[in-house]
């Protein structure tokens, strides 16, 4: 039974406008819940959605941000996103109850001050940064070389460079770009990725000189894999001439220590089952134009490496899994029309409710 819930004790105060939906794709379903307006009267920290699961399934307390697994069962935090396409981060915790447990994902009621309803919660998979990822730099007193030319890499630091530096006391120009790397194997090989977005977080800003657009590439460096000085070049120039999948943001006004997700990717791009690469680049390194000045204009982002787990590189997934087809029937070939290929299944008898309680985190 799944209900939404704010702040410990359970007080009914009337049934927020939302609905639970079964979504049937032409691959598979998936399940969302979406809070049409702001519900009113409400109370305590959260807005959350509450999940009845075995005694003894979690310890109690807060949950980690990362997918949580039990017995073969995944617990993934997902995401909340708004009319507007804006991502909101959830918490999740657990708590005993009528001797099961609860498992509460929840958005901050602060945060709700800034959404533009409806809201929508929806179940996905956090897929964390592989420690395998990695830099590579390019570094010369002319331009053109030090962004043709690869002179170094690393593949253990805890940082990834992305951008373009010069130093006009050697002089010397540098040039920065980054490899990330994600399993995606806990993902059934043939369910369907329906989206996914790359969470970042910056250590340092150092873009002061001038600021750039951040570009997510769609760059295949598998035969790179690992970095090294032997594959540098290849990972280092197809960096640069691979296509661009979406830009994770200017860092004009960017915060460190704060996560941020990109756009929508190139779903198409990731294979369930296998293995995503992507690389990073500054847009004004793509574009060919070299520091105005002597200074600094890159940015250092947290690696899978970084002691701080809730900074390493995430792909957030939504995926549909696919229904097993237990044999194969001779049909003859039809021509159907279909206005829509997604269908929306809603289930009546459903134990499914919408309503607002008092809840704190510590359950």
């Amino acid at each position: 039974m799944s209900e939404l819930t704010t702040g410990s004790r359970p007080k009914e105060h009337g049934n927020p406008s939302g609905k639970h939906e079964l979504i049937l794709t032409e691959r598979g379903v998936k399940e969302q819940l979406t809070i049409l307006e702001r519900p009113a009267g409400l109370a305590g920290d959260f807005l959350v959605y509450e999940t009845a699961v075995s005694a003894g399934a979690f310890p109690v307390g807060p949950l980690p941000a990362q997918v949580v697994e039990r017995e073969g069962l995944r617990f993934p935090p997902g995401l909340a996103y708004d009319a507007e396409g804006r991502n909101f981060p959830l918490e999740r915790w657990v708590a005993n109850s009528d001797g099961g447990q609860r498992l509460y994902t929840g958005v901050a009621l602060s945060l709700l001050e800034q959404v533009i309803f409806p809201l929508t919660i929806d179940p996905s998979i956090n897929i964390g940064g592989h420690t395998a990822d990695g830099q590579a730099w390019g570094q010369s007193s002319v331009y053109a070389t030090a962004r043709a030319t690869s002179f170094g890499v690393d593949s253990a630091g805890s940082e990834l460079l992305v951008g373009q530096i010069y130093d006009s006391s050697i002089p010397r120009y540098y040039v920065y770009r980054s490899f990330l790397k994600f399993d995606l194997s806990s993902i059934d090989a043939n369910a369907e990725i329906l989206s996914a977005t790359l969470g970042l977080v910056c250590t340092t800003d150092l873009s002061t000189l001038a600021d750039f657009d951040l570009q997510v590439v769609k760059q295949n460096w598998s035969g790179q894999d690992p970095l090294a000085d032997a594959n540098r070049e290849a990972a280092y120039d197809n960096c640069l001439s691979d296509a661009l999948d979406v830009a994770w943001r200017n860092t004009s006004g960017l915060s460190t220590g704060v996560q941020y997700f990109s756009p929508p990717l190139d779903a198409s791009y990731l294979t369930p089952g296998g293995t995503a690469y992507f690389s990073l680049r500054s847009s004004r390194d793509k574009n060919n134009t070299p520091p105005s000045g002597s200074g600094n204009e890159y940015i250092r982002l947290a690696s899978a490496n970084h002691g701080t787990p809730a900074y390493r590189p995430v792909l957030v997934v939504d995926y549909a899994t696919i229904f097993p087809v237990a044999a194969k029937l001779a049909i003859p070939a039809v021509t159907i029309a279909m206005p829509d290929t997604r269908i929306k299944l809603r289930a009546r008898k459903r134990s499914t409710s919408l309503s607002t309680t008092v809840r704190s985190q510590n359950g």
